[in-house]
């Protein structure tokens, strides 16, 4: 980035005496801003890239009863606990559904042997053509980071 400041600078001092230079200067301002443009670009890109990578997500399996009542996801995530809530930890998922739905929904999450380690529910109404994040609260032993995957149902009362 220096460089090419520098760069800028000594092609801007030699333009100012001379129409042809002055041209040839620009054309080279102009080069140099495109490669900073670039640059930056690119930057950005890597840091958005990188946050996505850093927030844990899960696939999200359905029952086959979601699945008829219209419900789909489309992203879940895993929020670390704080002093306020016990360390206890929150799994938030996306959840968008065709129409109206009222119950429980439960979430229970396997590890890479198909094995459940936890399981969380939480109480949801969504009126027809509804969409919003649903938060499941898991116990602090749940170890939420060995999960492969979540299966979410509608939980029998």
């Amino acid at each position: 980035m220096r460089t090419i400041g520098m760069l800028l600078l000594a092609v801007s001092m030699l333009g100012a005496g001379c129409g042809r230079v002055k041209d040839k200067a620009a054309r080279a301002t102009n080069k140099a801003g495109q490669l900073v443009g670039e640059g930056a670009s690119t930057f950005f890109t890597g840091v958005g890239e990188g946050i996505v990578k850093t927030v844990t997500t899960y696939d999200v399996r359905l029952s086959e009863e979601l699945k008829a009542t219209g419900v789909s996801t489309t992203i879940a995530k895993r929020m670390d606990g704080s002093a306020s809530n016990n360390w206890q930890q929150t799994l938030s998922i996306y959840v968008q559904n065709q129409g109206p739905l009222t119950g429980t929904l439960r979430v229970r999450l396997y590890n890479d042997k198909d094995q459940e380690i936890g399981r969380s529910s939480t109480a949801v109404a969504f009126a027809k053509d509804d969409a919003r994040y649903v938060a499941f609260t898991l116990d602090k032993e749940i170890p939420v980071p060995m999960t492969k995957y979540l299966q979410m149902d509608l939980k029998q009362e």
